[in-house]
Formats: structure tokens, sequence, C-alpha cells
């Protein structure tokens, strides 16, 4: 029997200001097929169309349209930048060109429509605030005071964390937005010590996500949100428990800190790789492939992508039609981050989500932390 090719779509930000996560990814799904490829023995041979969509609406929704249209193109991994799948999911649609999501973070792009052409593998920040609420509330903690930024990312973080806090048993003494480009806060800071709370939550957009997004939020404060709240807070002798989005994580917000930044937590979608059931497999591939770019945390969600469509091709078939179905059935199927199912709305229903605490001037994964042992053995 003659090897059929099929091909599926790599599209992700291969230039601009995400290029770094966009060539990882890139890197991943080329690793994922040669791999798929090198197993012989089978009818079906894979080959990637990648697009570059620079991490812009209007570019990834011209190479979505130019993806869709090519009939020789089954499936596609897409996208890294939420602008840019918010942008192209009635592309995708309107095509009727299955799309396994490998970086956005946009709860809109799954649950906003009901489309059965797209699937997400990487959670949303509803992922995060459902698992930090279960997080937090466990170790103790009840009354929350809530700092946020006015962008999107802030304002939609504002919007989802309370739902999921009272679900856990939490409450929300006191809510403060302020503009991403404050540098002072004594006054919403007064008020927050006046409520007395168990936890102060800064949710404030990363870098990435004023370069990643419209133009705009293209905005970023001096100093990070964050690291803005956790000096007043030591400085008014606060002791309310300081926790945060994963913007934290980037090198500003202990710089920033020094000593100061202790006990800081943080809740982070996605996981280390090197702590993902197929985690240290793919980093010792994807080093002896000897990519020049290095790989990047969600390297891993384009990796379990491409292997997820190239199991639909070869176990449903080869039409667009049949890569749907397949994954619209996914429930607990293996891959590197584990088993993944789709619910209703194609969205990874187990996605990883990690949680970070400052000890000794450095993030470290909680489970590994001193405190966690403490509270263990508490």
């Amino acid at each position: 029997m003659p090897t059929r090719t099929v091909r599926l779509a790599m599209i992700g930000p291969f230039s601009g200001d995400a290029v770094s996560e966009g060539l990882s990814g890139r890197n991943c799904v080329r690793l994922a097929v040669a791999q798929r490829n090198a197993k012989g023995g089978a009818a079906l041979r894979f080959e990637i169309a990648e697009f570059d969509d620079g991490c812009d609406p209007a570019t990834g929704l011209g190479v979505v349209r130019e993806a869709g249209g090519d009939g020789t193109i089954l499936a596609a991994v897409a996208h890294y930048c939420s602008a840019v799948g918010l942008a192209t999911v009635h592309e995708f649609h309107a095509h009727r060109l299955p799309a396994v999501l490998w970086g956005t973070i946009h709860p809109d792009i799954t649950h906003a429509n009901d489309y059965p052409e797209i699937h997400r593998v990487n959670g949303t920040w509803m992922n995060q605030e459902e698992a930090g609420a279960a997080f937090f509330t466990r170790l103790g903690f009840r009354r929350w005071a809530f700092i946020h930024d006015d962008s999107s990312y802030g304002r939609t973080r504002a919007a989802l964390f309370p739902r999921y806090l009272a679900e856990a048993g939490g409450t929300v003494a006191g809510t403060f937005e302020v503009a991403v480009e404050r540098e002072s806060l004594e006054e919403e800071m007064a008020r927050i010590a006046a409520l007395d709370p168990d936890v102060v939550y800064v949710a404030a957009a990363p870098a990435g996500w004023f370069a990643a997004n419209a133009s705009a939020e293209r905005r970023r404060q001096p100093q990070p949100l964050g690291a803005i709240v956790r000096g007043h807070m030591a400085a008014m002798g606060l002791r309310a428990q300081f926790q945060a989005t994963g913007s934290v994580l980037e090198p500003e917000f202990l710089g920033a800190l020094g000593s100061v930044a202790e006990g800081s937590i943080a809740v982070r979608g996605g996981a280390p790789i090197e702590t993902l059931p197929g985690g240290p497999a793919l980093i010792a591939a994807y080093h002896t492939a000897g990519f020049a770019e290095p790989l990047q945390p969600y390297g891993a969600f384009a990796y379990a992508a491409a292997e997820l469509i190239m199991d639909a091709v070869e176990r449903a078939g080869a039409s667009r039609d049949a890569v749907c179905t397949f994954l619209n059935g996914v429930a607990d199927h293996p891959t590197v981050l584990g088993p993944v199912t789709f619910d209703t709305h194609g969205q990874n229903r187990n996605p990883p989500v990690s949680f970070h605490i400052v000890e000794d001037a450095r993030w470290v994964l909680w489970d590994q932390s001193r405190r966690a042992r403490n509270y263990a053995g508490a």
C-alpha cells in the first residue's frame, strides 16, 4: 500500500515579541512529527505547514484563512497568543478546520462559542482561579482583598476569582482596580489594611501580555504591580499572605523586593516541563535533536497538540471531519502532559497548574518548599 502524506499546520509567533515561545513550540511539533514518522510501518507520513502569526491578530487571521483554504491541511496546532486566538476562532469554524490550541489562555476562545473544531490542551484563567482558590482555602485562608490592574487581563481575572473562591469556601472582603501605570497605592493599601484580610491577591498582566495584545493595552508600569503591593505590605506591617498570578515569576519582582519577597506565593498556568509525566523524555529528545532555540514551558503543550492530531488521523481517518469527531471524544487520552479529556467546549479538563513560593530569594515549587513540608507535618 502506498504511503499517504498528511499535512498539519503549525501556527505560532515565529517572529515578534513572543518569538521564544513560538520557536520552541514549532520545534516541539517538528520533533513530534519526526518521531511519529520514524516509527515506520504505517501507511501515513506526516508533514508540517508552518505559519507565522507574529502574535498579531490581523496576521493570524490571514494565515488561518490560508491554512483553512488549503484542502491538504487536515488540522492545526494553533496559536500561543490569546489575542490571535480570539481573532481566528470563527475562521477555524468557517473552514471546518480542527484546531488544537497550545498556548492561548483567554477563556472565551473555547467557552464563548460551541465550535466543534476548537480544542485546547493548556489551561485558561478559569482553571488557574479554580485551582488557586482550592489551594489557598485548603491551607486555611478564608478572607481575601483582591487588587487588579485595569487591563483586560486583570479585569477578567477579577470577574472569575470571586465565583471560584465562593465555591471553595472563601470570601472577597474587598476588590480594588488600579491603573496599569500607577506606582504608588497608599490609599488602596490603607483600605486593604482596614479590612484585615487573610490574603492579599494581586492579578496583574505580565509583560508579555502588553506586547502580545491590542495596541490599546501596550502599556507597562515602571514597576510590576505585585512588587508595589508587596512592598507596601512590608512597609505597613501587613502580615497577610501575598498571592499573585504568574506575572510575579518575572525577574523584576524578586529584583525589586529582595528579602521582602520571601513567602510570596504565585499560581501559574502550566508547570515546569520536568514535572510533567512525559516531561523528562521530551527534554531529552529535544536536546538530542539539537534545536538551536531553548525549550520553553509551553513547548510541551505544542508537542501534546501535535500528538493528539496525529493520533486522530491514525485512528479515525485522514479527513477534517474524522479528526474533529475523534478530538471531540477524547477522554483520558495519554499525552506528555498526562491524560487529556476535552469537555463540551473542547477545553482540557485537567491542565497542569503549578504553585510557587519564594524561599531563600528564589522561586521554588510549593511541593518542594519547606513551608509545604511544615503544613504536611502540622
